[in-house]
């Protein structure tokens, strides 16, 4: 493959561009419960550890939903499935702002979470079917930034909003603006190629074998899956604790915490393209996330600030790195979608759990146990990519 080759025309520029501004915008309904997460608990006058089980619902739910639109993605036109998700994730906000028990809120945001899963493999799938590899893996880690700026504008808008009102007006107002994403999305067209090969369809034995491919990185998928989803969820909440910095620099922290995931992002993206190998560039982040998360656990001050942004950072590069990067390069293009869905899946179930853990965790034995905790999810992770290399090596000798 030549480096013409992964210039991308204009065509494909438009594609590109916008999937990632569609995608980036899903965020506006599924990260806004964040910073809102501390008022919803003294409205119903509950613990962090009880709230944290909205995270812990929507999360299971989306990994469900990555099984199944994942593998619906390879057979189904994925602008329908993407139109269809933007629509109920505007109404499933809208009815959960409506809300004052916690397992009825827990209901509407779990559906909202099955609902985001219609996003991510379907769009996969897109831009697979415009891009050859080189392309798809130059664009891969790139397209994993909108998610970092979705968590951004998601943050910022939602504590703008909890200043000036309730907390339901961080669900409302992100719904209506949902709802014009949906029918911009709708009105672009925007497809997969239909000129592309006929779409893999499901069965069992193609999804026990694609399992048995990436079973090793499920592992690693469910590890960070664990530490990224408990900085989305709690990260903010954790600011708020950081007695020593005044009200409106934790407010400007909120919003600029997602948004150094972007160089992370990048910075993966350049030792991919560099290295070409994906498990490589993935082991080499989690060793320095390691480290990072070390030095955070040690610090109590104002210095620790660096190291917490600069885990954000290395953790935000890995999910592109393992979302993005790892199932358009791992499998083959038809299985995209099914396989970004399986490894989102493992890495939501596991993410999942940190919406209790996390905040049972941080309320009961401080915030130094988080991340020693999230320290030893980090080891386990780093062991799955080294158990993937090897199997890695061992299938190329035997090619």
């Amino acid at each position: 493959m030549t480096s013409v080759s992964a210039a991308l025309s204009g065509e494909q520029q438009r594609v590109v561009w916008i999937a990632w501004l569609t995608y980036a915008m899903f965020y506006l309904g599924r990260l806004n419960i964040s910073p809102a997460l501390p008022a919803i608990a003294e409205s119903l006058d509950i613990g962090l550890g009880e709230v944290g089980l909205l995270g812990t619902v929507f999360f299971w739910c989306y990994a469900l939903g990555q099984f199944i639109n994942g593998q619906l993605g390879n057979v189904l036109r994925p602008h329908w499935m993407i139109f269809t998700g933007l629509l109920v994730i505007a109404a499933s906000n809208l009815l959960f702002a409506l809300q004052t028990q916690l397992w009825v809120m827990a209901v509407f945001w779990g559906v909202n979470g099955f609902a985001q899963a219609s996003g991510w493999g379907p769009m996969l799938r897109i831009i697979s079917t415009y891009l050859d590899t080189e392309q798809r893996r130059r664009v891969s880690t790139l397209f994993s930034m909108s998610f970092q700026v979705g968590v951004a504008i998601s943050w910022g808008l939602a504590g703008v909003l909890l200043l000036i009102g309730p907390w339901q007006v961080a669900f409302q107002v992100p719904a209506v603006l949902l709802i014009l994403i949906a029918v911009l999305w709708r009105v672009t067209g925007l497809d997969a190629d239909s000129d592309d090969a006929p779409a893999a369809g499901f069965s069992l034995s193609g999804l026990w074998a694609e399992m048995r491919h990436l079973f090793p990185m499920f592992t690693v998928a469910a590890c960070m899956g664990f530490v990224y989803v408990g900085y989305l969820l709690w990260l903010p909440t954790f600011i708020q604790s950081w007695d020593f910095l005044p009200n409106a620099m934790v407010q400007g922290l909120t919003v600029i915490a997602p948004l150094v995931g972007i160089p992370g992002m990048w910075l993966a993206g350049v030792l991919l393209e560099r290295q070409g190998n994906v498990l490589l560039t993935i082991g080499m982040f989690m060793v320095t996330l390691l480290l990072m998360l070390l030095a955070s656990s040690l610090m109590t001050t104002a210095v620790q600030i660096v190291f917490v942004l600069v885990a954000m950072m290395l953790v935000s590069g890995l999910a592109g790195l393992i979302l993005g990067s790892a199932p358009m390069l791992l499998v083959s293009q038809e299985r995209v979608s099914s396989a970004g869905g399986l490894l989102t899946m493992a890495w939501s179930i596991a993410g999942g759990l940190a919406g209790t853990v996390v905040g049972a965790v941080a309320e009961n034995y401080g915030w130094t146990s988080v991340f020693v905790l999230w320290l030893g999810i980090t080891i386990l992770a780093i062991g799955g990519v080294g158990y993937a290399t090897r199997i890695q090596t061992r299938s190329n000798n035997h090619e």
